[in-house]
């Protein structure tokens, strides 16, 4: 019985690409000349770190991670731990550590909770946008679930609140230019610090593509199903 449920374990596994297994090597054991392995922030699964302010990275869209970390090298988005990290990855090793990650599987840990009023003002804001400020609905870009839209736009959904009031507070200070036609630079400078505190808590409450029994956005071309 021990050797069947060995066997049914090893088929269940997810076969790695050659890319991806060099990714898996990057993650579990960094590289030569200082380079700290991922796992330590983002966790070897993916589900990254709140503590930390390290994002969830599993599941993430392939083509979003491998230009964060070249925005990452430029100084496009700078970050004292990413930004020397980035430079010294190449362009293969982005590819592979974003292969990696984009099939991973992980639990979304419990966030802290929110007065229901709170999620609600979120989501407002997110599907309806604000119109006396000018700033579109969230859903324009990434979708009614929060789920992202490649090839450029992260799924935000179950991200930690605390990286989401993060991000956006960069956008607002022009610390972080890293989106295309400063569309998130933009939307963040029309948002109060109400807003951008009802909005990280509503999108962490919904589950992200790289959770367990949701697909990958590799595997999620098709538009996010209605909520």
């Amino acid at each position: 019985m021990r050797r069947l449920l060995t066997i049914a374990a090893l088929l269940a596994a997810p076969v790695l690409s050659h890319a991806a297994e060099t990714g898996a090597d990057i993650v579990r054991s960094g590289l030569p000349g200082g380079i700290a392995p991922c796992g330590v922030c983002h966790e070897e699964s993916g589900a990254g770190k709140p503590g930390v302010g390290a994002p969830r990275l599993a599941g993430q869209y392939e083509a979003y991670l491998r230009g964060q970390l070249r925005d990452f090298a430029s100084g496009d988005r700078p970050s004292p731990i990413m930004s020397p990290i980035s430079r010294r990855l190449d362009v293969e090793q982005m590819a592979a550590l974003a292969a990696y990650f984009v099939d991973q599987r992980a639990p979304v840990p419990p966030y802290k909770s929110f007065p229901k009023d709170v999620v609600q003002r979120g989501s407002d804001i997110a599907q309806q946008g604000l119109a006396e400020a000018r700033v579109q609905a969230c859903t324009t870009c990434h979708g009614p679930l929060g789920r992202g839209s490649p090839p450029d736009v992260p799924y935000i959904a179950g991200q930690a609140p605390g990286y989401i009031k993060s991000a956006l507070q960069a956008f607002e200070a022009g610390k972080r230019e890293s989106d295309p036609h400063k569309t998130m630079r933009h939307v963040a400078s029309g948002l109060s610090d109400e807003d951008i505190h009802a909005l990280a808590a509503y999108f962490s409450t919904l589950p992200p593509p790289g959770a367990h029994g949701n697909k990958p956005l590799s595997l999620a071309n098709e538009k996010p199903e209605q909520p």
